[in-house]
């Protein structure tokens, strides 16, 4: 047995499919990982809704309905982002 290392993928070394090393690491389709970002980017202005809503009776404060609505933001980013990554694996499978 060849205990040599093997040496890493590169654009140049690229697997026997032909496919470059980005694609060789999963890079995935640009429009399924703009949805994963969008739904990571919802999910942080939910979390900070709702950080907010939360601190808002500490400093008496009132705070408009906009905050509330903004705190949906969270589970909805979180669907949009599952989604995403669903469409990203069914994706790359086929």
């Amino acid at each position: 047995m060849n205990d040599a290392p093997t040496p890493p993928i590169t654009a140049e070394r690229a697997p026997e499919s032909g496919a470059t090393a980005r694609q060789a690491a999963g890079a995935g389709h640009p429009v399924s990982t703009a949805i994963i970002r969008l739904g990571i980017v919802l999910f942080a202005v939910g979390l900070v809704a709702i950080a907010i809503s939360f601190a808002a009776p500490v400093f008496n404060a009132h705070l408009s309905t906009y905050f509330y609505f903004a705190a949906m933001l969270c589970p909805l980013g979180m669907i949009v982002g599952v989604a995403g990554a669903l469409v990203s694996g069914r994706r790359e499978r086929a």
